[in-house]
């Protein structure tokens, strides 16, 4: 028997509060999101928080004016983001906090994926 489905989805524009450009989005449920981005000529990051399913973005702080390119989260607390010259920050509280961790370069890191809170691999220039 040949079975044969069709899905039709619906996509509903969302605004973000930002201008800046966003280059990354993680969600770990439907409620649960963070997209990232910023200005890459003068070093301005953003990220931001929604917890229902992108309604409303609530902008986080980081210790960081770096452009941020790239965003994983496991859980709706433990995620990493990366970005220019190097940058990696990690928050285990859904981005209450963010902490700077070594990346041992200067390049910019474009991407990043973990398969859990303490697997990951990031990837740049």
């Amino acid at each position: 028997m040949l079975l044969t489905q069709i899905c039709f989805a619906q996509w509903y524009q969302q605004n973000s509060g930002t201008t800046l450009r966003l280059y990354g989005v993680s969600f770990t449920d439907a409620n649960n999101g963070t997209a990232i981005g910023g200005n890459l000529n003068n070093y301005t990051g953003e990220i931001l928080r929604t917890t229902d399913g992108g309604e409303n973005w609530i902008p986080q702080t980081s210790s960081t004016n770096c452009p941020f390119l790239g965003v994983s989260f496991t859980d709706a607390n433990h995620g990493t983001i990366v970005g220019g010259a190097g940058i990696i920050l990690m928050t285990t509280d859904g981005g209450q906090n963010w902490i700077s961790k070594f990346s041992g370069t200067t390049y910019w890191l474009q991407g990043v994926s973990f398969t859990d809170a303490n697997n990951g691999t990031a990837v740049g220039d």
